[in-house]
């Protein structure tokens, strides 16, 4: 599941780059961000080596998530969330 959750992540952010480059569109595109993908240890690593290889701007990856992301572990996801915010992305 993981690997596939990457691949989307990996796909999105390659097919913006090329919009970018090859027509000069300039739009963000977003994820959606499953329960358990932040439970993975490597999320933010993952994310930037992503971001890094297809040279996609953090401002240009958003992430989406649906209302019960939140009512599990609550503590949890505040602390997911503003490291997530510390470094640039947004959901």
């Amino acid at each position: 599941m993981q690997e596939i959750e990457n691949f989307v992540i990996f796909q999105s952010c390659e097919m913006n780059q090329k919009l970018q480059k090859d027509f000069d569109i300039f739009l963000p595109v977003s994820v959606n961000l499953s329960l358990l993908q932040p439970r993975n240890q490597n999320i933010f690593n993952t994310l930037t080596e992503i971001l890094n290889y297809t040279g996609l701007g953090t401002e240009y990856l958003h992430f989406e998530v649906k209302e019960n992301f939140l009512n599990q572990d609550f503590d949890y996801w505040k602390n997911f969330l503003s490291h997530f915010n510390n470094t640039g992305r947004r959901i």
